[in-house]
């Protein structure tokens, strides 16, 4: 297979921390690239949480529970959409609503 090289930039400070904290697991900052790149397209994801994803993922949830009152006024499709919901809080992979 055909390899590419790839530039990264960091501070000083950052670069130097994580040298270290790739050291201590036993790798070079290469391999730790690779494994993170590896899991992004495996993944088809960043593997963690980055920033505000997690109140856009409320606010979908909202959105869901709130078209579910105005579909018809009833509380029971309410209630099916919470109960379906239930585990879409504690997944890790994001759901499109």
């Amino acid at each position: 297979m055909a390899m590419t090289t790839t530039t990264v930039r960091l501070d000083t400070d950052t670069k130097a921390a994580f040298d270290r904290l790739c050291k201590e697991f036993g790798m070079s900052v290469n391999t730790a690239i690779t494994i993170f790149v590896n899991k992004v397209v495996e993944e088809r994801r960043i593997p963690f949480t980055i920033g505000k994803e997690e109140d856009a993922r409320r606010m979908r949830l909202l959105d869901r529970l709130t078209g579910a009152w105005k579909e018809d006024g009833e509380t029971g499709n309410l209630v099916r959409s919470i109960r379906d919901a239930r585990s879409f809080g504690n997944t890790r992979h994001t759901k499109d609503f």
